[in-house]
């Protein structure tokens, strides 16, 4: 680290124009960069869930704000637990939410705090989710 000290007050205009130049190509390259933050445009084609957001479009004419899908028979190991989707839904800005009736149980170790201000609907298929949504 002591090289570089010196080197740099030696050739410290050649510094500023190679972190200008830097800089501004960084810059350039920012805005063309476009970012995805749809969460199904990276979920696999034949997945339930992706499956789930296409039937929806399908049937709502449109895309669906902020919307969420519902995946039965998912294992603790296959994805979070009640609780950390509860506190993710509620910091991205969620109201309501929907939860298999098989999850209800879990329901009852998640924390008042993170339950509050969310209005939570058990549902048992798919077609009770699509009315729920469309309603």
């Amino acid at each position: 680290m002591g090289f570089l000290y010196p080197f740099v007050l030696k050739h410290r205009a050649l510094v500023i124009w190679v972190a200008l130049v830097l800089t501004v190509v960084c810059g350039v390259l920012w805005l063309r960069v476009g970012i995805d933050f749809s969460l199904a445009d990276y979920l696999p084609d034949d997945a339930d869930s992706t499956q789930a957001i296409e039937k929806l479009n399908e049937i709502a004419g449109a895309g669906l704000p902020n919307a969420s899908v519902y995946v039965e028979n998912v294992t603790v190991a296959e994805a979070l637990s009640i609780k950390e989707k509860l506190l993710a839904a509620k910091e991205a800005g969620m109201e309501k939410v929907v939860i298999p009736v098989e999850n209800e149980k879990d329901l009852h170790e998640t924390p008042r705090e993170i339950m509050k201000g969310l209005e939570i609907h058990m549902v048992e298929n798919m077609d009770q989710i699509i009315a729920y949504v469309l309603n």
